[in-house]
């Protein structure tokens, strides 16, 4: 049910039980935490950054999918990943977030990686393939579309780094009412990416979380915007244009690629 929670602690075999679970539950998110001492037993005494306060795994049931009674969230099947974000340039990136997208399994979802001020931070990722992909401040960003993790070896993978770069593609263009005078102050926001289901694949994942981030903005003084715009064959943007007036109007449109001089007229 939208909304409801309900935390439990496992035992020292590692198991849990929760009650009042409703027969008619349509969608099921598990996540899990863990306390200093269960950490430093996974990672190691000499692992350089401070046990996670946020969920470290999580398992997600969608609707129409068979909701579990009974489920494992086994660190066996990860790896802990640290990273570092820097610039093209070799400059530490701050507070970078990463993520990635298995090609396997659909019920899995990543926990965002937050690093720190020198972009330092770790993720847990699958064994197996996975789009890797994160953001930063600045309109920054990396995808590896296709990056290998080992199927067994060490949980603490050797610090990988990652190389972000600044959006090239924009929808940029002018704002006007209908007499073609410059709209100062209108804002752009997202409705929806629609998907191909026939063309889905991680990396539309990772356009799509991008865009979510990217994506908004407001005209200036000449009415002209600049919007970080990720495009994917896979995906078309539906956004909405808003003047707050007066008279406040707006106006819904549909993108699949970036375009520079485009004008968008908006008539009350």
């Amino acid at each position: 049910r939208p909304g409801r929670e309900r935390w439990v602690s496992t035992s020292r075999s590692g198991k849990f039980v929760t009650s009042s679970l409703p027969y008619s539950l349509q969608s099921l998110e598990a996540s899990l935490f863990l306390e200093p001492q269960g950490w430093k037993s996974l990672v190691g005494s000499s692992f350089p950054f401070p046990p996670p306060m946020d969920p470290i795994l999580k398992r997600v049931w969608n609707p129409g999918k068979n909701m579990p009674r009974e489920f494992e969230l086994d660190f066996a099947l990860y790896h802990a990943l640290p990273f570092q974000a820097l610039s093209s340039d070799g400059a530490p990136v701050p507070f970078p977030l990463v993520k990635w997208k298995s090609f396997g399994d659909e019920s899995d979802l990543s926990i965002v990686g937050k690093g720190d001020r020198m972009g330092r931070g770790f993720l847990l990722v699958p064994r197996g393939k996975v789009c890797l992909f994160g953001r930063a401040k600045g309109a920054r960003y990396f995808i590896l579309n296709s990056v290998q993790f080992p199927q067994d070896g060490s949980f603490v993978l050797p610090e990988r780094k990652l190389v972000f770069k600044k959006t090239e593609t924009f929808l940029s263009g002018t704002v006007v009412d209908g007499d073609r005078k410059p709209l100062s102050g209108a804002s752009f926001s997202i409705i929806k990416q629609l998907e191909d289901p026939q063309a889905r694949n991680p990396r539309t994942y990772a356009v799509r979380f991008l865009n979510r981030a990217f994506f908004k903005g407001r005209t200036d003084k000449k009415g002209h915007y600049s919007i970080p715009f990720f495009a994917e064959s896979a995906l078309e943007m539906m956004f909405q244009v808003t003047y707050p007036g007066p008279p406040k109007m707006f106006k819904i449109l549909r993108r699949v690629l970036p375009q520079e001089d485009l004008e968008i007229q908006i008539i009350h």
